[in-house]
C-alpha cells in the first residue's frame, strides 16, 4: 500500500514538473533578472514591455533583422521585441538619462553581436539565436557543390559530341538575379537558339491619323475661320472694348482679317530693291511701278490678284469689307494718301499679298515732312503680317538710327522676320563672305536676340548673273528663300490661331493691368496725383499685378509705350469694372473651344 501511494506522489509530481517545463517554454524570457519591470531600449530612448508581446520587428537603430539580436548594456542584454504602441509617441519623464551604448559598428547587420572589453559577459546562457539570412556570395568565390581547391582559372574544355555544351550558370539566388546580365569572359558562349533574335523594328513614323496637324489639306478652312470669327466676336471683343485694347495695341480685328490671304511685308531702305523684288516674283511689271536709284516708293502699296490690272486709292481700298485693310482708316486721310492698292494678274497672287513700303531714310527722323505716325503704321503691317523680309544691298550694310528702331519694332515678331542681301552677285565670292560677315555683325548689336535669324542672299532683278563663281550657292537660296514663301498658305490655319491666342494672352493681361491701377485709386480725392505716382513707377506696379494675379512677365506690353497711353488718360477710375466671367469665358477658348473646333474641320462637320 505504502509502494502504491509513493507511485502516485512520484507521478503527480512528475505531472506537474512537466506542466510546469511546458508553461515556462510558452512564455517569452529576457536576460533581465525582472521579467516584469519595462526595460528602456537605449537606442530609442523609450519604454518596451518585454511580457506584452512575442513578435519581433525589425530595428533599424541598431540595424538588425529579426528581432533577435541583442546588444549588452550594464551587464544585461536587451532584445529588441514590438509593441502595441507607435514608435512616434514619446513617453514623457522615462526616457532617462544615459546615453545608451555606443553605435554598432556595420558589419554586425548578418553577423552574431560583438562583444567589446569594457562590457561585461552575461552569467546566464544565452537563448539560441535565428541564423542571418543568406548572403550572396561574392562573385570570385567558387560555388558551393564545388571542392574546396577548386580554381577560379578558365579550365580546358572538353567537347563531347553526344551530349551539347552547358550553358553558363549562375550561382546567385533567382530574386537577385539581374534582369540583363551580360555573361562572365571564362563562360561558354550561349546556344544557337539564344544568340538569334529577331531584330528591332524601327519606331513607327506619326502618321495622319496618329497626328492630324501634320497634314493641314485635311481641315476645312473655311469651317475653322468661321468659328475663329465667332470665338473671336463672342468672347474676346468684349473685353478689348471694356479695357480700351484699341487705344493701347491695335484696333480690333475685322472679318476680313481672318479671311485674308497671307501677306509678306518688305521693309528696308531705300534703292535696295524691294519693288524689283516684287516685280522678279510676278514675273512682269504691276501698274505704278517705279525703279530707280533714287528714292521711288513713297507710299505703302498692297499687290493683290485680280483679273484686270487696277489701281484702288486708300480711302476706297480701307472701305471695302472683303479686305483686311480696314484697320487702317483710323490713320486719317494723310496716310489713306500714301496707300494704294493693285490688282493684277499673277499665279502666285492667288495664294499671298506682297506690301511694298517706302524706303527707310537715314539721317533724319521719319516723321518729319510726313502727316502720319509712320511707326504706328509699320506696327499695324507687321501685327498682321505672315513674314517679314528686311532687304540689305551688299554696298550699303550700315544700320542708321531710324532703321534700327523699325528692326527693335519687329521684336515681338522676330519668328516671322527673314533677312534677304540682294545684289549678291555684284561682289566677289571672298567680298562676299566678308559682307555676309559684316551683316551678321550689324545684326547682332540691332536685334540683341541669342536665336539666330535666317539670311538669304541672291540678286533678284531679272538680269543675268554679273559674278557667275557663286551662281550655284545664289541659286539654292533662292530657292530656299521661294520654298519659303510657297508654305505660307499651308501653315495659314495655324498662324490665324497662333495670332489669335496671342492677341487674347495680350487683351487679359491688359484688362488685370487696367484692373489693378484703377483699384489703387481714392474714392474720394487724391486721384489725379495718386494716378501721376502710378504711372512714375509703372515696372513696380506691373511686378505687384503679375504677383497678385499669377499672370506670366513675358505677356506684359512694352513699358515706355504703355506708360505714353496712359498719360492720354486723364481718370482711371472710369474705365468699367473688370467682369471676371468674361475673363473665364476667354479662358476656355484655349482649353476646349480651338480644340473642339480643330476636331470638328478634321472630320468635315
Amino acid at each position: 500500500m505504502r509502494e502504491v501511494k509513493m507511485k502516485n506522489v512520484y507521478y503527480t509530481a512528475l505531472l506537474i514538473l512537466t506542466a510546469a517545463t511546458v508553461i515556462k517554454a510558452s512564455i517569452p524570457t529576457t536576460k533581465s533578472n525582472n521579467n516584469h519591470k519595462p526595460k528602456k531600449c537605449a537606442w530609442k530612448q523609450k519604454i518596451k514591455c518585454l511580457r506584452t508581446t512575442n513578435k519581433s520587428v525589425e530595428c533599424m537603430n541598431c540595424i538588425t533583422r529579426g528581432g533577435n539580436a541583442d546588444f549588452v548594456d550594464n551587464g544585461m542584454y536587451y532584445n529588441h521585441y514590438n509593441d502595441d504602441s507607435s514608435d512616434d509617441d514619446d513617453i514623457a519623464g522615462t526616457a532617462g538619462s544615459g546615453a545608451g551604448p555606443p553605435p554598432l559598428p556595420p558589419s554586425l547587420p548578418h553577423s552574431p553581436p560583438q562583444h567589446h572589453q569594457y562590457q561585461q559577459q552575461p552569467q546566464q546562457q544565452q537563448q539560441p539565436q535565428m541564423p542571418p539570412p543568406q548572403q550572396l556570395p561574392p562573385p570570385q568565390m567558387p560555388p558551393p557543390d564545388l571542392p574546396p581547391n577548386y580554381s577560379m582559372q578558365r579550365q580546358p574544355q572538353r567537347p563531347s559530341p553526344n551530349h551539347p555544351q552547358r550553358p553558363p550558370q549562375n550561382y546567385r539566388p533567382p530574386q537577385h538575379r539581374p534582369q540583363q546580365r551580360p555573361p562572365p569572359k571564362h563562360s561558354q558562349p550561349p546556344p544557337q537558339h539564344q544568340q538569334q533574335q529577331p531584330p528591332q523594328q524601327p519606331p513607327a513614323q506619326p502618321t495622319t491619323d496618329s497626328n492630324p496637324l501634320l497634314d493641314l489639306s485635311q481641315f476645312d478652312k473655311d469651317l475653322i475661320f468661321a468659328g475663329l470669327k465667332r470665338m473671336y466676336r463672342k468672347k474676346i471683343m468684349p473685353l478689348e472694348l471694356s479695357s480700351k485694347y484699341g487705344h493701347f495695341h491695335s484696333s480690333p480685328l475685322s472679318p476680313s482679317d481672318f479671311d485674308a490671304k497671307p501677306m509678306v511685308l518688305l521693309l528696308g531702305q531705300y534703292s535696295v530693291g524691294k519693288t524689283s523684288f516684287i516685280k522678279y516674283m510676278l514675273g512682269r511689271d504691276f501698274p505704278g511701278i517705279r525703279i530707280g536709284p533714287e528714292p521711288t516708293t513713297d507710299r505703302f502699296t498692297a499687290i493683290m490678284h485680280g483679273n484686270t490690272d487696277k489701281v484702288t486709292p486708300g480711302a476706297a481700298l480701307c472701305s471695302q469689307h472683303d479686305r483686311p485693310f480696314r484697320g487702317l482708316s483710323p490713320f486719317g486721310n494723310n496716310f489713306l494718301s500714301r496707300l494704294e492698292g493693285v490688282e493684277c494678274d499673277s499665279p502666285i497672287l492667288r495664294n499671298i499679298t506682297l506690301v511694298d513700303t517706302p524706303g527707310i531714310l537715314s539721317g533724319q527722323k521719319q516723321n518729319v515732312g510726313r502727316n502720319y505716325d509712320y511707326d504706328a503704321v509699320m506696327k499695324w503691317f507687321a501685327e498682321r503680317a505672315d513674314l517679314i523680309i528686311i532687304m540689305f544691298d551688299a554696298h550699303k550694310l550700315d544700320i542708321s538710327d531710324e532703321l534700327k528702331r523699325v528692326i527693335e519694332m519687329m521684336k515681338p515678331h522676330s519668328d516671322k522676320v527673314r533677312v534677304l542681301l540682294n545684289k549678291a552677285d555684284a561682289v566677289s565670292t571672298q567680298h562676299l563672305m566678308r559682307v555676309y560677315g559684316a551683316l551678321m555683325w550689324n545684326l547682332g548689336k540691332v536685334m540683341m536676340t541669342p536665336e539666330v535669324c535666317r539670311v538669304y542672299m541672291g540678286s533678284f532683278w531679272g538680269a543675268p548673273l554679273q559674278n557667275t563663281e557663286q551662281a550655284s550657292l545664289l541659286e539654292q537660296e533662292k530657292f530656299d528663300l521661294f520654298t519659303d514663301i510657297s508654305q505660307l498658305p499651308q501653315n495659314a490655319v495655324m498662324r490665324r490661331i497662333n495670332e489669335l491666342v496671342k492677341r487674347a494672352r495680350g487683351v487679359k493681361v491688359h484688362a488685370y493691368i487696367i484692373h489693378y491701377l484703377r483699384k489703387q485709386l481714392p474714392y474720394t480725392w487724391g486721384k489725379r496725383e495718386k494716378q501721376r505716382r502710378l504711372i512714375d513707377r509703372l515696372d513696380r506696379e506691373f511686378l505687384m499685378c503679375a504677383r497678385r494675379y499669377e499672370l506670366p512677365r513675358g505677356d506684359f506690353p512694352p513699358l515706355e509705350p504703355f506708360r505714353q497711353a496712359l498719360l492720354e488718360i486723364k481718370d482711371l477710375s472710369e474705365f468699367p469694372k473688370l467682369d471676371k466671367k468674361m475673363v473665364r469665358e476667354m479662358d476656355k477658348v484655349f482649353s476646349v473651344d480651338i480644340p473642339e473646333l480643330l476636331e470638328r474641320a478634321r472630320h468635315g462637320q
